[in-house]
């Protein structure tokens, strides 16, 4: 919570089994709450009905398949979509391990461009 609250881009992991979605759930849970934006994304359509308003990233972002090394966002910069990830206060992105290095690209791109940032 202190990482949403100060506004630090951080990344945590965890291992297997380790209530990974009851955590993502208690956090969009209570940040919702508070009147925060949050957007939960998981890799599968399955995955993503188990996180609270969560959709695939391919959804989210529009990084649809093929996803390979040129596959870029379809966001355009300034657009509602664009202003929703820009303010989000927390994104969540199950199973990383599931997201090829191409999409994994795609959003370091993604939030490059929006955040205005290398």
């Amino acid at each position: 919570m202190a990482a949403v609250n100060d506004n630090n881009n951080s990344t945590t992991q965890f291992p297997i089994s380790t209530g990974k979605t009851f955590l993502y759930n208690t956090l969009i849970t209570v940040l919702q709450g508070q009147g925060k934006t949050v957007i939960a994304v998981a890799s599968t359509g399955i995955a993503s009905t188990l996180l609270i308003d969560g959709t695939t990233y391919h959804s989210q972002f529009k990084i649809y398949p093929p996803i390979t090394e040129v596959t870029r966002s379809k966001i355009v910069d300034g657009s509602p979509l664009a202003n929703l990830i820009s303010s989000a206060n927390l994104i969540i992105s199950g199973e990383a391990t599931m997201k090829t290095n191409h999409a994994l690209d795609a959003f370091n791109f993604l939030f490059q461009k929006l955040e205005k940032k290398n």
